[in-house]
């Protein structure tokens, strides 16, 4: 479930990696004009930017406010408690 601040920087990431996959076709097959290439350099220009704020508001805000989902990636990297352990 997306976190509503995050909401808009999800939605510009979705639109740049269509219109990045677009891109590479049609830079491909020469169909790619600089007008597109201008527009879509300006795009993630806006998506790095906003990528930027992200992380400077995930940075500044209290600990407290991480919810389950962003803490549970850091149980994925541990690994089970060994029989020794207590695990099973």
């Amino acid at each position: 479930m997306l976190n509503a601040p995050n909401e808009p920087a999800a939605a510009l990431l979705r639109q740049c990696r269509w219109h990045c996959s677009e891109a590479a076709f049609a830079l491909g097959d020469g169909r790619y004009t600089p007008a597109h290439c201008r527009e879509l350099a300006d795009e993630l220009i806006e998506l790095a930017a906003v990528l930027r704020q992200c992380a400077t508001a995930h940075e500044t805000a209290p600990a407290e406010e991480l919810t389950a989902e962003e803490t549970a990636g850091d149980t994925a990297t541990t690994r089970p408690p060994t029989t020794a352990e207590g695990g099973t």
